[in-house]
C-alpha cells in the first residue's frame, strides 16, 4: 500500500536477514479505503496466528528439555490438570506421575530446580509437588520465585523433602510439607490434598440469561480464557434463586430482561444484594435495553459493572468477568498467606560465617559475595586451621566447608566438628569441585548439613544459609 516491499535472505544454520524498504514520500500515493470487515478479518487472523505461534513456542520451549521420564509434556491441550512434579530422585518422581494417571492428571517432570521453575511460567500447572535439595537452583529458591510471581503466585506447592524444615517452608509458602520417606499412604492423602486445592481454584459463575444462545456464547467465551471454570445458567428468577441457594459464586452475569421487562432482573439484583451470603458477590449487569435515569441510579448502586449488548459487549463483558474472577483469586491468595517472612530478607546481616577453602581465588569471591550481604567472614585455609578458628571465634554461626584441601581435608574437619561438644550442632554447608554419584551421602554421613557443587551458584548458596541459620 506505500510502494515499499520486504526481502528476505536466509541460509540454513547461518539465520535470515530481513530487510524492510519504505519511500520516504507518500504524499502522492492514493490509497483505497480500507474495508472495515477486511479490517476485522485480518485483525482476528493475525491474533489467532500470534495464539497458535506462542502455544508452539511454549510447547517447543518444554520439549527442548529432554525428559528422563517419558511425560505428558508434549500432549499438554488444557483439558486436563496438569501436575507439575520438581524432583531429581527418577525412581521417586516416577512414583508420582504414575499416580498422578491414576488421578486423571497430566504430569511434566523436572529434574532440576532451575527448569521447575521455567516449566511452572510456561504452563502455569494446577499444582506442583517438589523436594527442596535439588540441582540447579534448590527448592527453597523455586518456592520464593514462584510466591513472587504474580502470574503463578496461586499455584498449589506441596513440599515432598527430607529436609526437617516443615515450620520454615509453610511460612514461605508451601500449601503443604511432607518429610520422606514416604509410604503409599502418605502419598494418597497428599493426592487427595491437592484435589480439595483444585477445588478452591476452580472460579464458578452464574449467568442468569432467558436466551439459550446468550448463555452459549458467553459460556464458550469464559471457557476459552480459562478451562477451570464452573459455569451454571438459569433462565428465570426462579432457577437463578434455586442456584444461589446451593452455592457461593465468584461472579454473576445478569440480563434484566428476563421475559417480564427490566425491573424483574432489578429485583432480583436487589434480593442478591441482600443477601449475606452473596453481598460481596460480584455482579455484571448485561442488558440490550436503555435504563433510564432512576434505574441506573440503583444499578450502579448494587452492581459492579453494566456492560450494554451491541456489536463490541461480548469482548467488554470477558473482561469485566475476568478482572473480577482475578480479584477474586488474588485475595484467596492473600488469605492463605503465601508471603515470604521479613526476617528471611534480612536473616544474614550480621551474622558470622567461617568459609574454609585452601584455594584464595575462592575465598576472595566468595568472600566479596558474603560481605555484600553484610555477614562477617573468617577464613581458614584447610580443615587443621578451621577447627583452630571454631576454637578462637565461638560467635561462628555457620561454617562453609570445601572438600578436598591439604594436611585436613574437610571430609576429616567435619567429622572433627560433630565430635565437639559445643560446636556439634553448628550448620555446615559443604562445597566440593566433584559432583560424582554418592558425593552428597557421603558428606552427610561425615557430619554435612547440606550440600553444594562448585562452581557455586550464589543465590542457592545464599538461600541455602537463609534455610539453616533460620531459627525455627
Amino acid at each position: 500500500m506505500l510502494g515499499g516491499e520486504m526481502q528476505l535472505i536466509s541460509e540454513h544454520g547461518k539465520g535470515s536477514t530481513f530487510s524492510m524498504y519504505l519511500p520516504l514520500d507518500v504524499k502522492h500515493l492514493t490509497l483505497p479505503a480500507p474495508n472495515q470487515n477486511e479490517i476485522v478479518i485480518a485483525s482476528n487472523v493475525v491474533a489467532n496466528t500470534m495464539e497458535s505461534r506462542n502455544a508452539e513456542m511454549k510447547r517447543k520451549s518444554i520439549a527442548e528439555e529432554m525428559p528422563v521420564i517419558a511425560d505428558d509434556r508434549d500432549s499438554l491441550d488444557g483439558s486436563e490438570p496438569i501436575l507439575l512434579i520438581v524432583e531429581d530422585d527418577v525412581h521417586f518422581a516416577r512414583i508420582l506421575m504414575d499416580m498422578a494417571h491414576e488421578k486423571n492428571y497430566k504430569a511434566v517432570v523436572a529434574t532440576h530446580g532451575d527448569v521447575g521453575l521455567r516449566f511452572a511460567e510456561e504452563i502455569n500447572p494446577t499444582a506442583i509437588i517438589m523436594d527442596m535439595q535439588l540441582p540447579g537452583m534448590d527448592g527453597w529458591s523455586v518456592l520464593k520465585r514462584i510466591r513472587e510471581n504474580e502470574k503463578i503466585k496461586h499455584i498449589p506447592i506441596h513440599i515432598m523433602s527430607a529436609m526437617d524444615r516443615q515450620k520454615l517452608g509453610m511460612e514461605m509458602g508451601a500449601t503443604a510439607y511432607l518429610r520422606k520417606p514416604l509410604d503409599k499412604k502418605d502419598l494418597d492423602k497428599a493426592f487427595l490434598d491437592i484435589d480439595k486445592e483444585i477445588a478452591k481454584e476452580i472460579r464458578k459463575v452464574l449467568i442468569i440469561e432467558d436466551t439459550t444462545i446468550q448463555q452459549d456464547i458467553v459460556r464458550n467465551l469464559l471457557l476459552s480464557k480459562n478451562k477451570q471454570t464452573k459455569i451454571v445458567t438459569a433462565s428465570t428468577t426462579s432457577a437463578a434463586d434455586a442456584e444461589l441457594a446451593q452455592e457461593k459464586f465468584d461472579c454473576i452475569i445478569l440480563d434484566l430482561d428476563l421475559g417480564n421487562g427490566q425491573d424483574e432482573g432489578i429485583a432480583l439484583l436487589e434480593k442478591i444484594k441482600s443477601t449475606p451470603e452473596h453481598t460481596s458477590t460480584p455482579v455484571i449487569i448485561f442488558t440490550g435495553t436503555e435504563v433510564n435515569e432512576e434505574q441506573e441510579r440503583i444499578l450502579k448502586r448494587w452492581s459492579e459493572a453494566i456492560v450494554l449488548k451491541n456489536g463490541q459487549s461480548m469482548d467488554r463483558l470477558i473482561e469485566e468477568t475476568e478482572h473480577f474472577l482475578h480479584a477474586v483469586k488474588d485475595q484467596k491468595v492473600e488469605q492463605t498467606g503465601f508471603k515470604i517472612p521479613a526476617m528471611m530478607n534480612d536473616l544474614l546481616q550480621g551474622r558470622n560465617v567461617l568459609l574454609v577453602d585452601d584455594d584464595m581465588r575462592n575465598i576472595y569471591a566468595l568472600s566479596s559475595v558474603l560481605e555484600g550481604q553484610n555477614l562477617n567472614v573468617i577464613t581458614a585455609i584447610n580443615g587443621r586451621d578451621a577447627l583452630l578458628k571454631l576454637e578462637q571465634h565461638p560467635e561462628i554461626e555457620i561454617v562453609l566447608m570445601d572438600i578436598m584441601m591439604p594436611e585436613m581435608d574437610g571430609y576429616q574437619a567435619m567429622q572433627e566438628i560433630r565430635k565437639t561438644r559445643k560446636i556439634q550442632n553448628l550448620p555446615i554447608i559443604a562445597l566440593t569441585a566433584k559432583a560424582m554419584m554418592g558425593d552428597r551421602e557421603k558428606c552427610i554421613q561425615c557430619g554435612a548439613s547440606d550440600y553444594i557443587s562448585k562452581p557455586v551458584n550464589t543465590d542457592q548458596l545464599l538461600s541455602l544459609m537463609r534455610v539453616w541459620l533460620y531459627k525455627g
